[in-house]
């Protein structure tokens, strides 16, 4: 993993916890990198056998509480959150 993902993951773990355990983060709205990268493959690809696409497509933000991080998270991820978070959700 490249150090600028280390420190995304990190940042993103630190804001994750905060929102578990109950602290002063309640919610935000998540970015879809993956989800974005593959609507703009799929745009490529439509691109290169001529089928008209829109002009512009955005994938939008994933609400995020203490409610749904679990979810959340893998959602964003493509993986389970960590032992911390998971306990940290369930008090």
């Amino acid at each position: 993993m490249g150090c600028a993902r280390r420190r995304r993951h990190r940042s993103g773990t630190n804001v994750a916890l905060e929102i578990a355990k109950g602290g002063m983060i309640k919610g935000l709205g998540a970015q879809l990198p993956y989800d974005q990268g593959v609507a703009e493959a799929i745009l490529a690809a439509y691109a290169l056998i001529g089928k008209e696409t829109s002009l512009y497509v955005a994938v939008p933000a994933l609400p995020v509480n203490h409610k749904n991080i679990l979810d959340s998270w893998n959602t964003v991820y493509h993986a389970d959150a960590s032992k911390t978070i998971q306990d940290a959700a369930k008090k």
